[in-house]
C-alpha cells in the first residue's frame, strides 16, 4: 500500500512519499556512492544485466530484508517512489523481480524521469512475470525537476503517463486514459484499458493537503508540504477516515518511513526522510549529498523511535512535546542550508532532547 504525490509548483518539483511496510519490519535510509557496475547487477533473488556502465550517488529508504528500495533520488536529479497496488498474489515472493529492485536499478542507471521509466519497463519485459504465477500490480512515481510521471505494472504488463500540475495515488491502479507511453515504444500488447483513479479518503486528504499549500502557502516553504505526509491527524491516534499515517495495534501494515523531495533546475535535490513510523509524530530530518547522513550514525534509529512511539501513546504529554520539539525544528529548514553542518549538530542536539523527554516519561 503507501501513498506519493507530485506537484509542479512554481518554485520547483516535490514529490512525497508515505511507506507502508509489515509492523515491525525495520527501514533504513541509506546514502550509495556512485560507481562502475559489473555486467551483472545481484538483486534480491536474482542477477540481471546492467544498462549503464556508472551508477549515480543515491540516497533512499530500503526495507531492511531487501536490496532494492521503496523510494530514493539520485544526484542527477531523479526521485522516485513505488506503491504496491492491491493485494500481492501468493507467490509473489518468487517473483524474479521484485518492485522495490526495479525502483533501485532506474534510480541508479536514469539521468531522467522518463528515463527510469524506460529502466524499469526494459527490465519487466525482459524478466517480467514468471509464466503461470501471480504478481500484484505496482505503481512507480517519477519526478525530476522538468517533468513527473507515473508508471503502472502488473507482471510484464505495464502503461505510463506524464502528469501535468499535481497527482496523488494510493495503493490502487493509478492512471486512467490512454496508457501507453509512446516515446519508449510500448508494443500494442502491452496497453491496458483505462482505469479510474481511486478516489477513496486516503487519496482525496492527500489533494486537500495539496490544495491548501497552494493556496495558504509560499510553494518552496517545506513545512506545509510536509503535513500533507501527515494528513489531517497529526500526532493523533485514532485512525480517522482519510488518515495517510497509517498505524493501530489490528493493522498488519503500517506508515514505516517517509521521503519528501524537492527539485529545481540547476540544483541539487533536497530531501528529507523521517526513517521512522508514524510521521504524524516524527521529524521530517534533512540528508545531506556532501555528508555523512545522520541515519549512518544512528543505524538502528527506526527500532529505538518505536520505544518514543510507545511511550508517546501512553502520555499524552510525551506525544505533545515531540510534536513541538519537531515543529520548531522544522520550521528552522526553511532557512538552513542543507549543506550546512549545523544540521548534523542540530540533529543531534534534538535526538540528545527526544531522549531526554522519554527519561521524564519513564
Amino acid at each position: 500500500m503507501g501513498e506519493a504525490f507530485v506537484w509542479r509548483s512554481p518554485a520547483g518539483n516535490w514529490l512525497g512519499m508515505n511507506q507502508s511496510a509489515p509492523r515491525g519490519q525495520p527501514q533504513r535510509v541509506e546514502r550509495y556512492a556512485g560507481l562502475t557496475l559489473p555486467p551483472q547487477i545481484e538483486l534480491t533473488h536474482v542477477t540481471v544485466p546492467r544498462f549503464s556502465q556508472e551508477s549515480q550517488d543515491l540516497i533512499v529508504g530500503r526495507p531492511a530484508p531487501l536490496w532494492g528500495v521503496s523510494m530514493g533520488v539520485n544526484y542527477g536529479g531523479v526521485a522516485g517512489s513505488v506503491i504496491r497496488a492491491g493485494k500481492p498474489g501468493r507467490l509473489e515472493r518468487f517473483s524474479p523481480l521484485l518492485k522495490e529492485d526495479l525502483l533501485r536499478l532506474a534510480l541508479m542507471q536514469a539521468h531522467s524521469a522518463k528515463a527510469a521509466v524506460g529502466v524499469v519497463t526494459a527490465y519487466l519485459e525482459r524478466f517480467g512475470e514468471i509464466r503461470g504465477r501471480t504478481v500484484a500490480p505496482a505503481v512507480y512515481v517519477f519526478a525530476d525537476a522538468g517533468s513527473l510521471w507515473l508508471l503502472e505494472t502488473e507482471g510484464n504488463l505495464w502503461w505510463a503517463q506524464p502528469v501535468g500540475h499535481m497527482e496523488a495515488v494510493v495503493g490502487a491502479p493509478a492512471w486512467p486514459g490512454d496508457a501507453v507511453l509512446k516515446a519508449l515504444n510500448a508494443r500494442p500488447e502491452n496497453r491496458r484499458p483505462k482505469l479510474a483513479l481511486e478516489t477513496d479518503a486516503r487519496r482525496a486528504t492527500l489533494l486537500k493537503g495539496l490544495a491548501h499549500v497552494i493556496n495558504h502557502h509560499e510553494t518552496g516553504h517545506f513545512t506545509p508540504v510536509a503535513d500533507i505526509l501527515r494528513g489531517d491527524v497529526m500526532g493523533h491516534w485514532e485512525q480517522q477516515e482519510g488518515a495517510v499515517c497509517r498505524h493501530g495495534r489490528l493493522w498488519q501494515r503500517e506508515t514505516a518511513n517517509s521521503m519528501l523531495v524537492h527539485l529545481e533546475v540547476g540544483k541539487a535535490p533536497r530531501l528529507w526522510f523521517t526513517g521512522s513510523s508514524r510521521p504524524c509524530i516524527s521529524l521530517f530530518k534533512p540528508v545531506q549529498w556532501d555528508a555523512e547522513p545522520w541515519f549512518h550514525r544512528h543505524v538502528h534509529f527506526w527500532e529505538n523511535w518505536r520505544h518514543a512511539i510507545r511511550l508517546a501513546q501512553r502520555w499524552p504529554a510525551v506525544r505533545e512535546r515531540l510534536i513541538t520539539l519537531h515543529r520548531e525544528l522544522e520550521n528552522q529548514w526553511q532557512n538552513l542550508l542543507q549543506e550546512d553542518v549545523n544540521v548534523l549538530i542540530r540533529l543531534e542536539q534534538w535526538w540528545n532532547a527526544v531522549n531526554q523527554v522519554l527519561k521524564m516519561a519513564r
